[in-house]
């Protein structure tokens, strides 16, 4: 969002509260104590710029500027694989339904579907002309994907059209 949507947003949002049409959070002592991670999962070497939570919950996959993957055990913190290697900086990434595979879009404008328990690429689309912003997985083998260009496109996984 831009700044002047937000500060819009801000305003719609703050307007409403004062009116009596959003009730205003409950106080809460925020203090740096009480905001102590649970757990830090270090290993990329650079920024991370993708992070998707599997559909069960139990695993997070990360990627970023070191053009890896990493696939996490969320309840130990423990790095379960790192899938390598991208081409560039990993952008979007999404699970599909079951949490078998992962699709990572990349600054590039490529886009892989990753087999995680085998470690490979099962699928490689035909790259882009622009930056993928957003990549999600669908039931059915499909993938949605948004790019740079104001497009959103679907894509059949197992006909690549």
């Amino acid at each position: 969002m831009k700044n002047l949507d937000l500060f819009l947003l801000f305003g719609v949002l703050f307007s409403a509260s004062v009116l009596g049409q959003v009730p205003p959070p409950p106080a809460r002592d925020v203090s740096m104590e009480t905001l102590m991670p649970a757990r830090v999962l270090e290993g990329h070497r650079g920024l991370v710029w993708a992070l998707r939570v599997s559909p069960d919950g139990k695993t997070v996959a990360s990627g970023g500027t070191d053009r890896t993957i990493r696939i996490w055990d969320l309840a130990s913190g423990k790095l379960d694989k790192s899938l390598t290697p991208t081409q560039d900086a990993v952008m979007c990434l999404s699970f599909s339904a079951d949490g078998k595979q992962l699709a990572a879009s990349q600054k590039n404008g490529h886009v892989q579907v990753w087999d995680i328990a085998a470690g490979k690429v099962t699928v490689q689309l035909p790259p882009h002309a622009d930056q993928i912003f957003g990549v999600r997985m669908l039931k059915g083998d499909r993938l949605v994907m948004a790019s740079d260009d104001g497009g959103v496109r679907v894509w059949d996984l197992k006909t690549k059209k």
